[in-house]
């Protein structure tokens, strides 16, 4: 039997892009991405549970994320009423994520105080000013820019007494205090046998619209 053509879609910064891409080209070979932040909000799925269509894959959902480590900010320090966040202003996800956790300070009645980064030689200057502030915590934003720099971010803050969460596990083993979220390694390891899995079945195409999104996950 011949086996069927496939896209499959791997990549970070560019994977919702190039999958939407994709779609737009075929309607009928199986898309799979790997590491969308809102696979619904730039309309590649209908749902998580039924993507619905030829495509599906991983999703890091960073969004709802963003919201989590406003309340992980709080939860270390009830006391405060004031979270403070660095995020990279220049990747178009980073600030809908930046909303999304301004939404959630409100939710818990806390002030979100933030400072937008655009260059790493800016970082020491900016989380100084916070900390002169008052933070004691610091969420530092997920984006491209944020993983590929994070160890330096994270060194930073240690030199000036903030403590950090990070959305990625391996920014525990970097020195921050929360490191939580997609496991990148974990999720492309996935994607591999996710792939090999479904080329197998002979109605691939048309199950691939029921098959819900998979998001592995793992703190430190």
């Amino acid at each position: 039997m011949r086996r069927r053509e496939f896209i499959r879609l791997l990549g970070g910064a560019t994977a919702a892009s190039a999958s939407l891409a994709a779609k737009r080209q075929t309607s009928t070979i199986p898309i799979v991405f790997v590491s969308v932040g809102d696979p619904i909000g730039v309309g590649l799925v209908e749902s998580l549970s039924h993507p619905g269509g030829n495509v599906t894959g991983f999703a890091d959902i960073l969004i709802d994320l963003a919201t989590k480590y406003v309340g992980f900010a709080r939860e270390l320090d009830k006391s405060q009423t004031t979270v403070y966040c660095l995020w990279y202003k220049n990747w178009a996800l980073g600030q809908r994520m930046f909303r999304a956790a301004e939404q959630a300070a409100q939710s818990l009645h806390v002030e979100l105080r933030s400072q937008d980064i655009s260059e790493i030689a800016e970082a020491n200057d900016l989380m100084a000013a916070m900390k002169a502030s008052g933070a004691g915590t610091l969420i530092i934003q997920a984006s491209p820019f944020v993983y590929r720099y994070r160890k330096r971010l994270v060194d930073s803050a240690m030199s000036l007494g903030l403590a950090t969460i990070l959305p990625w596990p391996v920014a525990g083993w970097d020195g921050s205090l929360i490191g939580y979220g997609p496991d990148y390694v974990d999720m492309y390891r996935r994607a591999a046998f996710y792939v090999d899995d479904q080329l197998k079945r002979r109605e691939f195409i048309t199950l691939l619209g029921s098959v819900g999104f998979m998001v592995p996950f793992r703190s430190i």
